[in-house]
């Protein structure tokens, strides 16, 4: 194989076809189909083609510069959702808004799929969406996702995202909250509320998945806390049958006056006869527009939307299909949310 990069005219030589056909194939082009594409690639490979970072880079520009030309379709997997609500308040609602609007925007139109309509056949699912000519599928639900895992799937056809953590052994790109700023940031607002005896529990189970991300940012304020403040973390086993009754146990030893968990401590909470903020304050991960009197750090579900488009783009751009040896993870930052649950406190005087 030579050390030169071979021509669009010399590799349609080599595969017996015009030169606008491998442009096409080199571009990813939707205008052929994925079997010429594959060919082509295959030949083109062989013979020492490689994608040009700086001629991508000027494609890519040239793209965010102008009016977007339709490119492509990409799928979005769930199971027997009714998405596309102009004012939907659920996570998934707006994570589907910002896959859309993103698509829009570099050129790709975004279509659901639902299992349900398959009647849950996986195998025709990945037929039906591959004769449409689709080269990329978001799969936004950690159930689905699991359950493809697990199904008979095509997962070499296609470029995928997910977003979040999910149970599953897959390795997909995903887009992600970088959680230990979203832990910082929390423990920081309710700090500047004034609250000095912060707790922090969550699942064992949730922990691992997050690479332990969450107690460890935590654990580094409760190693190092300032003159006058306590902080405390309860990590629930997953061996724990009624972790309600575990964790309003340790709520009573420890008696925090703010507490960063989940939906598990909410009614541990309320089985305690506690109420919320007046005996504890109470601030969730996973703040939601449903909930909205409950404060919390908001993941941007909308961002992590157009993040697991911008995943898709970048390997449909760059002719990659199936499941990647090392998957690619795409942070953004949450904010915090007010809610009555964390009111400000009165301000402590500094010591003198």
């Amino acid at each position: 194989m030579s050390d030169s990069i071979p021509t669009t005219r010399e590799i349609a030589q080599a595969c017996g076809c015009n030169s606008s056909t491998v442009s096409r194939a080199l571009s990813n082009s939707p205008l052929i189909s994925e079997a010429t594409r594959t060919r082509i690639l295959k030949v083109a490979k062989k013979m020492g083609w490689r994608p040009n970072p700086i001629v991508s880079a000027y494609v890519a520009h040239r793209r965010a510069s102008s009016k977007q030309q339709y490119q492509a379709t990409l799928a979005y997997i769930v199971d027997n959702e009714i998405l596309g609500k102009k004012n939907g308040i659920t996570y998934r609602e707006i994570h589907f808004h910002g896959a859309q609007e993103h698509a829009k925007q570099l050129g790709f139109k975004l279509e659901v799929f639902r299992l349900s309509e398959v009647e849950n056949n996986t195998k025709r699912l990945g037929q039906l969406i591959k004769s449409r000519g689709i080269p990329g599928i978001i799969i936004p639900d950690p159930k689905m996702l699991n359950f493809l895992a697990q199904a008979q799937f095509d997962w070499n056809s296609f470029s995928f995202a997910t977003s979040g953590y999910h149970y599953h052994s897959l390795p997909l790109n995903r887009s992600v909250v970088y959680w230990p700023h979203g832990i910082r940031l929390m423990v920081e607002q309710i700090r500047e509320y004034g609250y000095r005896n912060i707790a922090f529990i969550i699942s064992e189970d949730f922990d691992r998945l997050t690479d332990f991300v969450l107690s460890s940012t935590f654990y580094h304020y409760q190693i190092h806390p300032q003159a006058g403040e306590k902080y405390n973390s309860f990590i629930i086993p997953s061996s724990i049958k009624d972790p309600e009754k575990r964790i309003a146990d340790w709520l009573i030893k420890q008696r925090p006056d703010a507490v960063i968990s989940t939906h598990a401590t909410w009614k541990a909470i309320h089985d305690l006869g506690w109420k919320v903020p007046g005996d504890i304050a109470f601030a969730s991960p996973h703040w939601s527009p449903e909930w909205p009197q409950i404060a919390g750090l908001n993941q941007d579900w909308q961002t992590l939307g157009a993040n697991a488009v911008e995943l898709i783009a970048n390997q449909i751009n760059t002719n990659i299909r199936g499941l990647p040896k090392t998957p690619k993870v795409l942070v953004s930052n949450g904010f915090w949310v007010d809610g009555d649950s964390t009111p400000k406190r009165t301000a402590i005087s500094s010591p003198e």
